[in-house]
């Protein structure tokens, strides 16, 4: 996820019992509240499996949060997300993945122009 090697999206299906384990959306996010959610699903154990196919429409409008705050076409604009979310979680992620990938996602994030 913090590599830019997700496949999370809004296509995302889990139980409300899971959602309600991990605490749900924090709704003092503005935006990427949807990858904090998934990372404290990972973080607590719930590991997301791939159904392959068209499974939603996105509908894009004049109103999408992307498009009003200019993220639309801004990929270092997502990594600082990313950045911010990975700052937010390092302790804890730091206990569960090895040395190797915490160095690698550090570089990935380090090499970002924001």
């Amino acid at each position: 996820m913090f590599l830019g090697e997700h496949f999370f999206q809004a296509n995302c299906l889990f139980r409300h019992k899971i959602f309600t384990r991990v605490g749900g959306f924090d709704e003092t996010m503005r935006i990427c509240e949807d990858l904090d959610l998934y990372i404290r699903f990972l973080l607590t154990g719930y590991f997301p499996h791939y159904l392959p196919g068209p499974l939603y429409l996105h509908r894009f409008h004049e109103m999408n949060l992307s498009k009003v705050t200019k993220r639309e076409n801004n990929p270092n604009a997502h990594l600082k997300d990313v950045a911010n979310l990975y700052e937010r979680y390092a302790i804890k992620l730091k206990k569960i993945l090895i040395r190797k990938q915490i160095e690698k996602i550090k570089n990935h994030l380090s090499d970002a122009n924001f």
